[in-house]
């Protein structure tokens, strides 16, 4: 996902407002929620391409990422790329490039919907793990998988000297990023900067990871 100087300051601002929000939330809750929950995005129409960005900013929390996969997919969002930018105060960011839902006539409001199950996803108000299921075992979704390949996963410790660099390729299917997000969370690893890729019934995915203690 490429960033312009425009989006960069497009996220200072998503920035500031997560900001007011965490405030107010500490006000309105106990400290210990630690603003659990609390997020702004931000969805936007890529110009001239039939796909949408999604942006978002929260207090970093290791599950958050493979949580908003699992959402994503839960809407029916199939994400074609996605980076994530963690900031030293422990904010991030994630940019989520999607394609664009099949209703479009309502892409917005699905966008939106999101945002809504995240926070009730990481607050436990929403089962992700169940629902998911539900969705993997409909009809429609069992008309559209494809066969399951044999995954290829690389592990590369030489490129870099901060984090090991965990590539995964395999077949897609509804919630894919969202398991393998989860597994290396399992793991305690934790995402710092994600490339994720699909390519019809595809996924290559790249995930600069490290432990949980750094």
């Amino acid at each position: 996902v490429a960033v312009s100087p425009a989006e960069i300051v497009e996220h200072f601002s998503l920035l500031d407002e997560l900001e007011q929000k965490l405030a107010q939330d500490l006000r309105q809750h106990s400290s210990l929620t630690q603003g659990k929950g609390v997020i702004v995005t931000k969805a936007d129409k890529i110009k001239n391409e039939p796909r949408y960005q999604l942006t978002l900013a929260a207090k970093h929390s290791p599950e958050i990422f493979h949580i908003m996969a699992g959402v994503l997919a839960l809407n029916s969002l199939n994400i074609l790329a996605a980076d994530l930018f963690l900031w030293q105060d422990g904010t991030v960011i994630y940019l989520f490039k999607l394609a664009q839902p099949a209703d479009t006539l309502y892409a917005q409001e699905i966008l939106e919907k999101s945002g809504i199950d995240l926070t009730q996803a990481l607050t436990g108000k929403l089962t992700l793990s169940h629902r998911l299921a539900q969705k993997r075992k409909s009809i429609m979704a069992k008309v559209n998988n494809t066969p399951n390949t044999k995954p290829k996963i690389n592990l590369d410790n030489d490129t870099t000297d901060f984090y090991t660099i965990v590539e995964v390729f395999c077949s897609d299917k509804i919630g894919r990023l969202h398991d393998i997000a989860k597994t290396l969370f399992e793991l305690c690893l934790t995402t710092h900067t994600a490339k994720i890729a699909t390519s019809g019934d595809q996924v290559a995915d790249v995930f600069y990871v490290r432990g949980l203690d750094g």
